[in-house]
């Protein structure tokens, strides 16, 4: 009873912070935060966005149904909400699967979901990931249960929330067929599982054939990269992992790893375990131009989460009493501490890491070290500790430190960077400019600030615009224009007579908008 009222404690005061902390957002994680929010809402005018492979339908159909609330912040805070209620759901469901395996800490393992400082972030945003979390947790806790189809069903629509959850799926046949072995479970319901384990992926590849002519299938046949991001490091994936569940919360589930999976949970170790590993692997290589970004982990958090609950027995047995699990404790800790911090400083380095590790700095400002220190002398007095139970408290200590400081600085509203509101006074530049005629952006924001609703099938790109009629005004910007999916280099149309440079507005440490008037016939390009 008393492990129930501190889920139901933990889940209340945490998706409350949540919600609050979503009604006062009016910026982003990542521009993919609004791009996803407008696919789901102009699916209302545009269907094909419900089958659209940069969209991921098991996103855009569940915010669709919020997204078309009222006008476009009303909608955007409601997709928030959606999204704050799906994190919540996630780490309720992993809570339970702790509970059925027997882990003695399982109603913490809400609070292991939300002491990730992504995953958190994450529920106050509109991107895909936490969905994504929400899918695979709730087909392991069916998995659990003996429901194969069910669960299979559940993981499909992972499938369709991130691409690279494909390589999962092998790793989900095994644990199915592994837990109708264990249950005696027919054959029959076996292949029904297979079937299931299909059915999203094959209806988004009909749905977007019928609406664009190709299958997103395809896009597994192109595992080269792109410009802006390149092959990295062996090390370059850790930063982003320590970022995203914290230090403390991937220390507890390495060492937490064996013991789920000797309680009957192999699932739950597997599928994070391949996650993980393709990211990392993607992101050393460069594949698929992926940016291997820290968010992307929040897709396997309750996972984390409750293999870090196994961990957090281990941990509380080494400091109680000296043993294997002390020594175990404290090298890790440590080797965690070490390695993690000798790749932060290599992705810093080389500008790939888009936290500022001096806003960390407060960690060793003198204050902080002076208490550390008293910490350890203290217990030392108090409680004559071997050095390997020192060590462990020691390591878990700093790391904890650490993890408190990434959550201090990722939990709080976001708001609107220099670019964006740069973005909205172009916009309404832009209108003006156009006198009534078409106005041409590839920023996101343009379109948001606008009020536009974009054709999906309409490829922004130089043969649209060179569709496009007299007057029509071309908003160029530093950041998506000149990208490989946009193509659009602003020295070809300064160069180009049929083009008018109109102004340039200046943003804020980041280069500038600027404004070309078309004014000329310009051959159909691209």
């Amino acid at each position: 009873m008393a492990n129930r009222w501190i889920l139901i404690t933990l889940a209340l005061v945490f998706s409350s912070v949540s919600l609050i902390l979503g009604a006062l957002s009016d910026g982003v994680h990542h521009d993919d935060d609004l791009t996803h929010f407008l696919f789901a809402r102009w699916a209302w005018t545009f269907p094909g966005y419900l089958f659209h492979l940069w969209g991921r339908p098991g996103y855009t159909a569940p915010t669709a149904l919020v997204a078309w609330i009222g006008d476009r912040q009303t909608a955007w805070h409601m997709a928030r909400a959606l999204s704050a209620f799906v994190t919540l759901i996630g780490a309720v469901l992993a809570a339970d699967v702790g509970r059925q395996i027997g882990l003695r800490y399982w109603a913490w393992i809400v609070c292991l979901c939300y002491v990730q400082p992504l995953n958190f972030l994450l529920s106050f945003t509109t991107l895909t990931e936490n969905f994504t979390a929400l899918y695979l947790v709730a087909a392991i806790w069916c998995l659990q249960r003996r429901r194969i189809a069910w669960g299979s069903a559940l993981f499909s629509l992972a499938l369709v929330s991130r691409v690279e959850t494909v390589v999962l799926l092998p790793v989900w046949g095994y644990c199915v067929i592994a837990m109708a072995r264990r249950a005696a479970i027919p054959r029959t319901r076996v292949f029904l599982a297979a079937i299931t384990s299909l059915w999203a992926p094959i209806a988004q590849n009909i749905g977007h054939f019928a609406c664009f002519g190709t299958f997103p299938v395809s896009a597994y046949l192109r595992p080269s990269g792109s410009t802006e991001y390149l092959a990295t490091g062996p090390l370059a994936f850790l930063p982003q992992v320590l970022l995203a569940a914290s230090p403390v919360v991937l220390l507890l589930a390495i060492l937490g790893a064996g013991r789920v999976h000797r309680r009957g949970a192999t699932s739950v170790v597997a599928l994070a375990f391949v996650f993980l590993a393709t990211h990392w692997l993607i992101k050393w290589i460069g594949l698929f131009a992926s940016g291997g970004f820290a968010r992307f982990v929040v897709a396997v958090a309750p996972l984390l989460a409750i293999a870090a609950a196994g961990g957090l027995e281990t941990a509380m047995s080494a400091l109680r009493r000296h043993g294997g699990d002390t020594v175990r404790v404290a090298v890790m800790a440590f080797g965690l501490l070490i390695v993690g911090y000798y790749a932060t400083l290599l992705e810093t380095r080389a500008g790939r890491l888009a936290f500022d590790i001096h806003r960390l700095d407060v960690l060793s400002s003198p204050r902080v070290i002076t208490s550390l220190v008293g910490i350890v002398a203290l217990t030392l007095i108090l409680g004559r500790m071997r050095p390997w139970t020192l060590g462990a408290r020691l390591g878990l200590l700093s790391l904890f430190v650490v993890s408190f400081g990434l959550l201090a600085h990722f939990i709080r509203p976001l708001r609107l960077t220099g670019v964006q509101s740069v973005a909205r006074d172009v916009a309404i530049d832009a209108r003006i400019l156009a006198a009534g005629k078409p106005v041409f952006a590839a920023n996101p924001w343009i379109a948001w600030w606008s009020g536009f609703i974009e054709d999906p099938t309409a490829h922004k790109g130089r043969r649209l615009l060179s569709s496009m009629p007299d007057g029509t005004i071309f908003v160029w910007d530093p950041i998506y224009s000149p990208s490989d999916f946009h193509k659009l280099v602003l020295d070809d149309f300064e160069k180009d007579p049929a083009y008018q440079r109109i102004r340039e507005i200046a943003i804020p440490d980041d280069g500038v908008f600027v404004l070309l008037k078309k004014v000329g016939e310009t051959p159909i390009e691209g």
